[in-house]
């Protein structure tokens, strides 16, 4: 099972906009989803949120078998 960003929306100037959030502050949602799964003993593979090798660790401790890198690749694409 492959978990990704949500979806969400905003209002810019004087209309919405929809599509995936990024960022750190997706990572708590992500941690939830992850924990509340493990319990069902299948293989989930994580993205949304992870900005560092602790996020990562994080969900891999809670049941993660992998996680997948997304925004931040974008965010420090100085490579």
């Amino acid at each position: 099972m492959v978990l990704s960003a949500p979806r969400g929306m905003m209002k810019a100037d004087d209309h919405l906009i929809r599509g995936r959030l990024y960022g750190p502050a997706v990572f708590p949602q992500m941690l939830k989803t992850v924990c509340r799964l493990a319990q069902f003993d299948l293989p989930i593979i994580a993205s949304g949120g992870v900005f560092t090798v602790e996020d990562g660790q994080t969900l891999m401790d809670s049941g993660a078998c992998a996680v997948q890198l997304d925004a931040v690749l974008w965010a420090h694409a100085d490579f």
